[in-house]
């Protein structure tokens, strides 16, 4: 149960940071749109935010798509790269980077897990197909976790 515990807390500690990066980005896009800044830079910008998981529940989406969130999130950085100087522009593709930085570490945590507990099984053919399998196994368990949390503190505030 240990292991467990560890495990969900570790991740949760990665979605959260990757939570306040959403929200960094997303004021940061609030601040440039008082620069006269491309429209649809912002409407790019704004969609990278919604991407990202906004609450727990979204644990299980976030650890099945975050390669996406990752090549989204690179491409919007490559795409509007050229304007990084320009005021507006700069602070929001900074916290883009910062983006793109958790959502690396967080599928490195991800793939860390899933190689420690599944060893070398997941080097074989079975193995590769549980290697997909196993981080909505972790999304679950850390989702339960976190509504049990949830509950206990409901029922204690009542």
């Amino acid at each position: 149960m240990h292991r467990n515990s560890y495990t969900s807390d570790r991740i949760t500690r990665y979605v959260q940071r990757l939570d306040q990066s959403r929200r960094e980005l997303k004021e940061s896009i609030e601040k440039a749109e008082k620069y006269k800044i491309s429209r649809k830079f912002v409407n790019e910008a704004s969609s990278l935010v919604y991407q990202f998981p906004r609450h727990s529940y979204d644990l299980v989406e976030c650890t099945q798509e975050v390669t996406q969130y990752i090549t989204r999130t690179e491409a919007f950085i490559n795409r509007w790269e050229s304007e990084g100087t320009t005021p507006g522009y700069h602070e929001v593709l900074r916290y883009a980077r910062k983006n793109l930085t958790d959502l690396k570490t967080l599928k490195l945590v991800l793939d860390d897990i899933t190689e420690k507990t599944l060893g070398p099984l997941s080097r074989t053919e079975a193995g590769a197909s549980m290697r997909s399998i196993f981080p909505v196994s972790v999304a679950i368990i850390v989702g339960a976790v976190i509504l049990l949390t949830a509950l206990i503190v409901v029922v204690l505030l009542q």
